[in-house]
């Protein structure tokens, strides 16, 4: 048998893209809708919270779509009052998560023109496809493996930049027709 990330399904969108379920999507998801009713963002937290928990104790399925998040999610605004909320809560496109380490680890310490073709070769394949956020994670071990470093020194802030300068410049041409936040750490 094979285990779910943290007991949740997968997320099945209709363009077929599926990825693990992401507790953030989700609240994101629902606080994008809360937010035209006035409604705080532990709000969203809390509806999402009881969602969370359904799938988690209560069902059983190993993947579910986009269209019956909707319907659930619509389900449970309206049974405690949200309709407006209820009527408006359509789910985000997906996140895009990227290790740089694990590109780093495949370019091998040292070789930084390799990091960064294959940075953008991964950045790139993505171009075309919707995605509310692009999370690029691993930075400062990353920044160390190339450098040869242990600790933190001036090259590593100075290639910092460059990865940091890279990425911006990446994705600085639309990947779709809508904004994407750009997370890196």
């Amino acid at each position: 048998m094979i285990a779910l990330a943290d007991q949740l399904p997968c997320v099945v969108h209709e363009d077929g893209f599926a990825h693990a379920f992401d507790p953030d999507w989700l609240i994101d998801s629902i606080d994008r809708a809360a937010k035209t009713s006035g409604h705080s963002r532990w709000w969203s937290e809390q509806v999402a919270d009881s969602i969370l928990y359904y799938f988690k104790k209560e069902s059983c399925i190993t993947s579910v779509t986009t269209v019956e998040i909707r319907e659930l999610v619509s389900k449970v605004l309206a049974k405690i009052g949200a309709d407006e909320v209820a009527q408006s809560f359509s789910p985000l496109p997906p996140r895009f998560n990227l290790s740089l380490h694990a590109i780093a680890i495949q370019s091998g310490p040292g070789f930084e023109l390799m990091f960064f073709n294959r940075l953008r070769e991964r950045l790139k394949a993505i171009s075309g496809r919707a995605f509310s956020c692009v999370n690029l994670y691993g930075l400062k071990s990353t920044v160390k493996f190339i450098c040869g470093r242990k600790s933190w020194r001036r090259r590593c802030i100075e290639f910092e930049r460059e990865i940091l300068d890279a990425a911006h410049d990446i994705l600085a041409e639309p990947l779709c027709n809508q904004p994407i936040q750009l997370v890196i750490h």
